[in-house]
């Protein structure tokens, strides 16, 4: 399937974990999707144009501006919200996804720019693949914390999330899934090859 992509040098580019992760998704059946974090809108793209029901959202403006340029480009409807999670969302969805982002530091200290092109070195994404640095992880733990927090008004009775992990997030996606009514089997995770990464499917359970 041909996607044709603009790139920003500040919105984090679609690679192979990203199609993957897009394949997985459409294999699983989703009936219509939430694509969060959508950065190019490659995933939102990919979706819709297998006919799947798709709505994107970004915090960062330039994202949202950039995944809207991407879906005119490749001629998909996909509405797409800037809003912060679920904050400037209504409605329900059947399943949502989140690429969570791999945060390289405090804004403070790394502009967005440096933090995107540092991203589009090669050697420094394969070596952080598979070792995470402890403060990286607690901040991700905190975001999936919050993601899977807020979700749940959004889906629908027995709506679904779909996230992309790093293999040492597994039991901790686990744990604090249970904890806000979701099912999920760490044994589930479906993996990305040979990189450090899995994808998780939980269910929303119906308690």
């Amino acid at each position: 399937m041909n996607i044709i992509l603009e790139n920003q040098r500040s919105v984090s580019a679609a690679n192979a974990d990203t199609a993957v992760f897009a394949r997985v998704i459409r294999e699983a059946g989703v009936k219509n999707f939430l694509d969060m974090g959508t950065g190019t809108g490659y995933i939102a793209i990919y979706l819709a144009k297998h006919g799947i029901p798709v709505a994107a959202c970004d915090l960062s403006a330039a994202a949202v501006d950039l995944a809207r340029k991407n879906v005119r480009r490749n001629g998909v409807t996909v509405p797409v919200y800037q809003s912060d999670m679920f904050s400037n969302l209504k409605g329900t969805f059947e399943s949502v996804g989140f690429n969570v982002p791999f945060s390289l530091g405090c804004k403070a200290f790394l502009p967005e720019g440096l933090k995107a092109a540092l991203r589009r070195v090669s050697w420094i994404n394969d070596y952080l693949v598979w070792h995470i640095p402890p403060a990286i992880l607690a901040q991700r733990e905190t975001m999936i914390s919050r993601f899977l927090r807020e979700s749940v008004p959004f889906l629908d009775k027995s709506g679904r999330i779909f996230l992309l992990l790093y293999r040492p997030e597994i039991e901790f996606v686990a744990r604090e899934g249970s904890r806000f009514g979701f099912e999920f089997s760490p044994r589930e995770a479906v993996e990305l090859g040979p990189r450090n990464m899995v994808v998780a499917q939980l269910r929303r359970g119906t308690q």
